[in-house]
């Protein structure tokens, strides 16, 4: 798939899925501007690319403050002249990873607060602020996760960022479509990471979750990047306000119960 010449935002490109995309992008032609939180991961990552040649760029920002969303589209217009494309990948994963996200009774409000803000109020700053200077067409990817469409224990403001960014893709399409600007979601199961890849090694719990789906293999960033690759690209071009569910099958699957005679 061809992106030659297209500028791509990619949030939370400093690691793991979305370091994944952007490397992606880039190998098919886009001219990449990563941002996230790490400004030393993401500049790494940035200085890879463009040490193989390719034009690529990070700037530091927090996806959940307006003003630093506005200063990552005009970097992009400043440096590049356009926006093609933006991957809405951040999420507050590291609330997830350290327990703060935990069950309704249990939750704090500043945390389910947060995980809105970044998960919620990103992409809309991003749909806002990019969306009006896209003005050759264009197209948003937004990152999504199963957990946001069925019943999840354990992580209510995951969930309600994950439907809501869902809900906000769709309505975006229908505002945008007259603006020839697409927005999809690209829905995830379960995903290998550096920062999980222990519970898949588990005795019990690697097995556990494995069963979960059709296939006998976990997926992992490249398998995503691959999907959100086509989607950005004009090969996906009659697709609007879809979503796409790479889940290895999981959310298909039909649980087989030994019923004995109970028939």
């Amino acid at each position: 798939m061809s992106l030659d010449g297209k500028v791509a935002i990619v949030t939370g490109a400093t690691k793991n899925i979305g370091e994944q995309i952007a490397r992606r992008l880039s190998a098919d032609g886009a001219i990449v501007v990563g941002c996230g939180r790490s400004a030393e991961a993401g500049q790494a990552v940035a200085d890879d690319l463009t040490s193989s040649g390719r034009k690529a760029s990070f700037v530091r920002a927090d996806v959940g403050v307006e003003a630093d969303v506005a200063v990552v589209v005009d970097h992009a217009m400043d440096a590049y002249g356009r926006i093609d494309i933006v991957v809405n990948n951040a999420a507050g994963t590291d609330l997830l990873q350290d327990g703060r996200d935990t069950g309704i009774l249990n939750a704090e409000t500043e945390n389910f607060e947060t995980m809105l803000r970044v998960g919620i109020m990103g992409p809309f700053y991003f749909f806002k602020l990019a969306g009006a200077v896209m003005t050759e067409g264009g197209n948003f990817v937004n990152i999504s996760s199963g957990a946001g469409a069925r019943a999840t224990h354990g992580m209510p403001g995951y969930a309600a960022s994950k439907a809501g960014l869902e809900g906000l893709s769709r309505a975006v399409a229908a505002d945008l479509a007259p603006r020839a600007i697409r927005s999809n979601v690209v829905q995830l199961g379960l995903i290998e990471t550096p920062g999980n890849v222990h519970m898949f090694d588990h005795e019990v719990a690697g097995p556990a979750l494995r069963s979960m789906q059709l296939t006998s293999f976990v997926g992992n960033g490249k398998d995503v990047a691959g999907l959100v690759a086509y989607v950005a690209s004009d090969e996906a071009r009659y697709v609007n306000a879809a979503t796409f569910i790479i889940d290895g099958g999981a959310s298909m699957k039909t649980v087989t119960l030994d019923l004995g005679d109970a028939w």
